[in-house]
């Protein structure tokens, strides 16, 4: 076949846009797991703990490998590779306070998952890159970034999934100072300009000097549900929490409030460069922020008027919150992205209030 669809074009989408090779030998990707879990109680089961350990390999990874250009075509799915997932999970639950008023109770689950990518084929075969510096074997993976004209995250053997490649940022040069490189283009190494860092010592800024600057994967995920009550008031708040995973914030020198602060002659930021409408930037860890959040997802509060007649029992009033406020250092609308840890924009989460009755008859 001509190989896969990549998109539409024309008038109303009529035509498609092939792109790729097909393959007619892939398969299911293979995996091998092991786990230990354990559950306890104590104190006549007011306190219960259930912790999981796990390890798995997954082999024969579905991928697209880049072909060489001697075959007409750019890419085609393959089998190829092995990717190692290893981490835990623990609940712990605890009725903290149980009267015949009062009720408090508490539940925590914290969760952790390291990957690492094992294997991905030899570098002619699969078409990987090598690091120049390092050795490194990698291939690019995910979506094209316009405003960095190349892709940010490459799959590298021995590293995380999803790792962000680029180059590494000193400040901003200022008047006077020495950049440490020199650009011939003259566009690179003036005042106002982001300060790459030469990591090869060849005084120019070039592929050599690229190097892992980001890992969108988090080191730890973790959840809080609170329940009180008293009599027939109650009340529940659940809080959920990412930590430690980097995002790539795509376009965050052209908001207007990163505008505002832009390096000039009269304001020598060290924080934000100068306005420049031809300036190609590079992929670098200056657009890698700390997507760490806290978020008060949500609270819930009852009454419960229990009536028990012949042909109403209770009534039930509530009223709801969702996305109360999110505690974190992105500059971003929502620090939440998706597994490649790219910030496209978009818009908050909606704060949404919620009253409403409950009738039982």
């Amino acid at each position: 076949g001509p190989g896969y669809e990549v998109g539409r074009t024309g008038a109303n989408d009529r035509y498609m846009v092939w792109g790729g090779i097909m393959n007619p030998d892939l398969k299911w990707e293979t995996t091998a797991q092991a786990d230990l879990g354990v559950d306890m109680s104590a104190f006549n089961s007011r306190l219960r703990l259930t912790a999981d350990i796990y390890y798995k390999n997954t082999y024969n990874l579905l991928r697209e490998k880049y072909l060489p250009l001697s075959s007409s075509y750019d890419k085609i799915w393959v089998n190829d590779g092995t990717v190692e997932n290893k981490g835990f999970e623990v609940t712990l639950d605890g009725d903290i306070i149980s009267t015949r008023d009062w009720t408090f109770s508490a539940g925590v689950v914290v969760s952790a998952n390291r990957n690492k990518v094992l294997h991905l084929g030899d570098a002619i075969s699969s078409g990987l890159s090598t690091d120049e510096r390092t050795g490194m074997l990698y291939e690019v993976t995910g979506p094209a970034i316009s405003m960095f004209n190349q892709n940010a995250s490459i799959l590298a053997e021995g590293q995380p999934m999803n790792i962000f490649y680029g180059y590494k940022v000193d400040g901003i040069i200022q008047e006077g100072e020495n950049p440490g490189f020199i650009d011939p283009s003259g566009l690179l190494d003036r005042p106002g300009e982001l300060k790459y860092a030469d990591l090869d010592g060849d005084f120019a800024i070039t592929s050599r000097d690229r190097c892992i600057i980001g890992d969108p994967n988090p080191d730890l995920t973790a959840s809080l549900n609170l329940r009180a009550s008293w009599k027939n008031l109650s009340l529940s708040v659940f809080l959920y929490g990412v930590f430690g995973a980097d995002v790539l914030y795509n376009g965050y020198t052209y908001s207007p409030r990163v505008k505002a602060k832009r390096w000039t002659v009269d304001n020598p930021s060290q924080d934000f460069p100068s306005l420049n409408s031809i300036r190609q930037y590079y992929l670098s860890d200056y657009f890698i922020q700390d997507g760490s959040f806290l978020r008060i997802q949500n609270i819930n509060l009852s009454y419960d008027f229990r009536l028990d007649r012949k042909w109403l029992k209770s009534i039930r009033l509530y009223g709801n919150i969702d996305n109360l406020f999110t505690f974190t250092r992105f500059d971003g609308y929502d620090p939440e992205v998706g597994l490649d840890g790219i910030y496209w924009g978009g818009y908050p989460k909606f704060r949404k209030f919620t009253m409403g009755i409950d009738i039982q008859f």
